[in-house]
């Protein structure tokens, strides 16, 4: 039997009633819903189910867990602050996440004010440890154990900014909003097109990919710049760099450079619209987009889930039920 997820929802829970528009749609994508209406249908929802994930609009059920015998599932609690420490009663949501946990500090350009990045990225982070802490439950479980795990959104933005936070102790430097820059190594950076678009080409961080990006753009005068050459360099040359490049790119269509840079092993990318990333090929190809139930009966084409199974087939022993609890979150 194939892993399920049940959506539970009602007054008496504590949940907020969810309005069905779009994004709730595709949020509940994969649930079963259950309308519930007594800790009763609740009981009878998790009976069978190795695990429930609990945010912090289910204090009911949280009562009701505290009530269960030792029989009962293991939990993933799921709060803005976690649910030790001084804020743990805090209210939050995606926003200030980002911004409780130093993510908006490095976002956006260095002239301007920090900059969020989508809705609910923050959620997204947290929902791949949630992934990895049922895992741990239905393990624990088959061992005989109850497990209980509490994570906390703002952990796992900081979590993701290791790459950030760790050489900025090692060299007691703080990093800075720097737009669209690597750190330490630059390419061209980012460019318009003839055509209108706007392209990020690669920090090409191999002399060998600098002097490709050169020659298919008719720069030899780049490559015999043994600056320029290193990539590192590059980086501290950067506003140079790309302002030298900026009328070239401007002279082109993409089409002019795109194939023969990907052709020689050059890392570009065209900065795509997301009705563009939708119908992008290599999505398409790999069956990644997925359509959903909409309101007012449309079919509505959403991201896929990630990862994906390579087989639909699952051992006779993946007999396992996750409960979802779910709330609207404050940002």
């Amino acid at each position: 039997m194939r892993p399920s997820s049940i959506l539970v929802d009602g007054p008496e829970l504590g949940a907020e009633t969810q309005s069905r528009d779009a994004y709730t749609a595709l949020l509940d994508r994969g649930k079963v819903a259950l309308e519930a209406q007594s800790v009763d249908d609740v009981w009878a929802a998790l009976s069978g189910a190795d695990a429930a994930v609990l945010d912090e609009g289910s204090p009911d059920v949280w009562a009701l867990f505290e009530s269960m015998p030792d029989s009962r599932p293991g939990t993933v609690t799921v709060t803005p602050f976690g649910g030790t420490g001084r804020r743990s009663g805090w209210r939050g949501g995606d926003l200030i996440a980002q911004a409780s946990g130093g993510l908006l500090r490095i976002t956006g350009d260095a002239d301007r004010q920090p900059m969020p990045l989508p809705p609910d990225v923050t959620h997204g982070v947290v929902g791949v440890q949630v992934a990895i802490a049922l895992v741990s439950i239905v393990r624990s479980r088959r061992l005989g154990t109850v497990d209980d795990i509490d994570l906390s959104v703002q952990d796992g933005v900081v979590g993701i900014l290791e790459g950030a936070v760790t050489p900025a102790q090692m060299a007691g430097t703080v990093r800075e909003r720097m737009g669209t820059m690597h750190p330490s190594v630059h390419g061209i950076g980012l460019q318009h097109t003839r055509d209108g678009r706007w392209v990020l080409f690669g920090t090409c961080p191999r002399p060998a990919m600098w002097d490709s990006l050169a020659d298919v753009l008719g720069r030899p005068d780049w490559s015999a710049n043994e600056r320029w050459l290193d990539a590192r360099l590059r980086r501290e040359d950067s506003t140079e760099v790309d302002d030298a490049a900026a009328p070239t790119i401007e002279a082109l269509d993409v089409g002019d450079f795109y194939g023969p840079m990907l052709a020689r092993g050059v890392p570009v990318g065209v900065v795509n619209e997301l009705h563009q990333v939708l119908n992008w090929d290599q999505i398409v190809e790999r069956e990644f987009i997925d359509v959903i139930d909409g309101p007012e009966g449309r079919r509505d084409r959403a991201p896929g889930v990630v990862p994906r199974l390579a087989s639909d087939n699952l051992s006779a022993d993946d007999n396992t039920t996750t409960t979802t609890t779910k709330s609207g979150a404050p940002r």
